[in-house]
Order: C-alpha cells, then sequence, then structure tokens
C-alpha cells in the first residue's frame, strides 16, 4: 500500500513538473510573439521652429512605452541681410510616455501620454521694435503626448506621421512630424 501511495505521488510530481515546464515555455514563446521594440527618427515642425525626434519604444501586445527627446530651434535664414529676432528660440524635452495602440494587417495606430522635462529659449517682451526681445528660460516638467499613424512596409521598417505636444506652465507647444521606424514592428 505504501509503495503504491509513493508511485501515484511520483506520477503526480512528474506530470505536474511538466505541465509547469510546457506552460513556462508557451508563456515565454507568448511574451515574445506579443513583444516588439522599435527605434523612431522624425523631422517635423512646432512653435519653436524645425523639430528633430529620436525615441525608443517597447511594445507588449496594445500597451506601448516610450523614451523620446525632441529638440527644436528657430530657423534663422537671411538672404536679404535683415536682422533676426532676438534671442533665437529652442528647446529641448525628454519624455517618457504610455499608450495604447490599434493595429490593421500592415497599419497601427497609437496614443501616448506621459510626463517630460522641458529646457529652452523664448522670447518674452519686446524691448527694440522687432528685432530685441526680453530671454525667457524655459526649464519646467510638462504633460507630454502623441499620436501616429504608421504604415509598416515589412516587419522590421515603417513610416509614418506623428501628431505631438507638451502642455506645460511655461510655453505649451505641438506640431507634427515625418517619422521612419525601425526595429521588430510585429
Amino acid at each position: 500500500m505504501r509503495q503504491l501511495k509513493i508511485i501515484l505521488l511520483s506520477i503526480f510530481l512528474i506530470f505536474t513538473v511538466n505541465n509547469l515546464r510546457a506552460q513556462e515555455k508557451d508563456s515565454t514563446e507568448n511574451f515574445i510573439q506579443n513583444s516588439s521594440a522599435w527605434l523612431r527618427l522624425g523631422l517635423g515642425k512646432s512653435y519653436f521652429g524645425p523639430t528633430t525626434n529620436i525615441s525608443l519604444s517597447y511594445a507588449y501586445k496594445n500597451n506601448i512605452f516610450t523614451a523620446r527627446f525632441l529638440k527644436a530651434d528657430e530657423f534663422r535664414f537671411g538672404v536679404d541681410g535683415s536682422a533676426f529676432p532676438e534671442p533665437s528660440i529652442g528647446f529641448k524635452e525628454f519624455g517618457l510616455l504610455y499608450g495604447l495602440s490599434q493595429r490593421n494587417s500592415i497599419v497601427m495606430m497609437s496614443a501616448s501620454a506621459g510626463i517630460a522635462y522641458i529646457k529652452g529659449l523664448d522670447r518674452g517682451r519686446e524691448i527694440r521694435y522687432h528685432d530685441l526681445y526680453e530671454k525667457v528660460n524655459i526649464s519646467t516638467v510638462g504633460f507630454a503626448y502623441e499620436a501616429e499613424l504608421r504604415v509598416e512596409f515589412t516587419s522590421f521598417i515603417g513610416m509614418g506621421f506623428t501628431f505631438f505636444g507638451n502642455l506645460n506652465s511655461k510655453r505649451n507647444y505641438y506640431g507634427g512630424m515625418l517619422m521612419i521606424t525601425v526595429g521588430k514592428l510585429r
């Protein structure tokens, strides 16, 4: 009787261990299938002028986690010798965003929001008519957001348009950007 109990217990333990190992393997494969990561490079326009973007994103199922860096500087191109308003304006932003995505075949749409640190320079009140303004330093934390529409040409490369912005206590801004995306997209 004791030997039968030991044999039954051994069989039960073998099936339990094998079942747990199978679930772990299935869970790992499922995780890999539902995960993706990519790098985005973008060029666009905001209040501050031409804007560039570099961001890293990780997605699991429909959840997206993004670290983004935006930089914008006023575009100054004068062929007629006229003076530019001073100071030159620009900003840098580093943000961490969370969002949701929806995928349909080769098209991906997403919306994300999060927190960002902004550092930059803006113009304040006019000191001299049309060319000299008060210098306003910007250094604040804001609410960053973005919405993206992307077409994925392959499972590793895509291109799309992103609408982005930031709400903060110093200078709210928004803009649009053409993005190239490289990585494991699907």
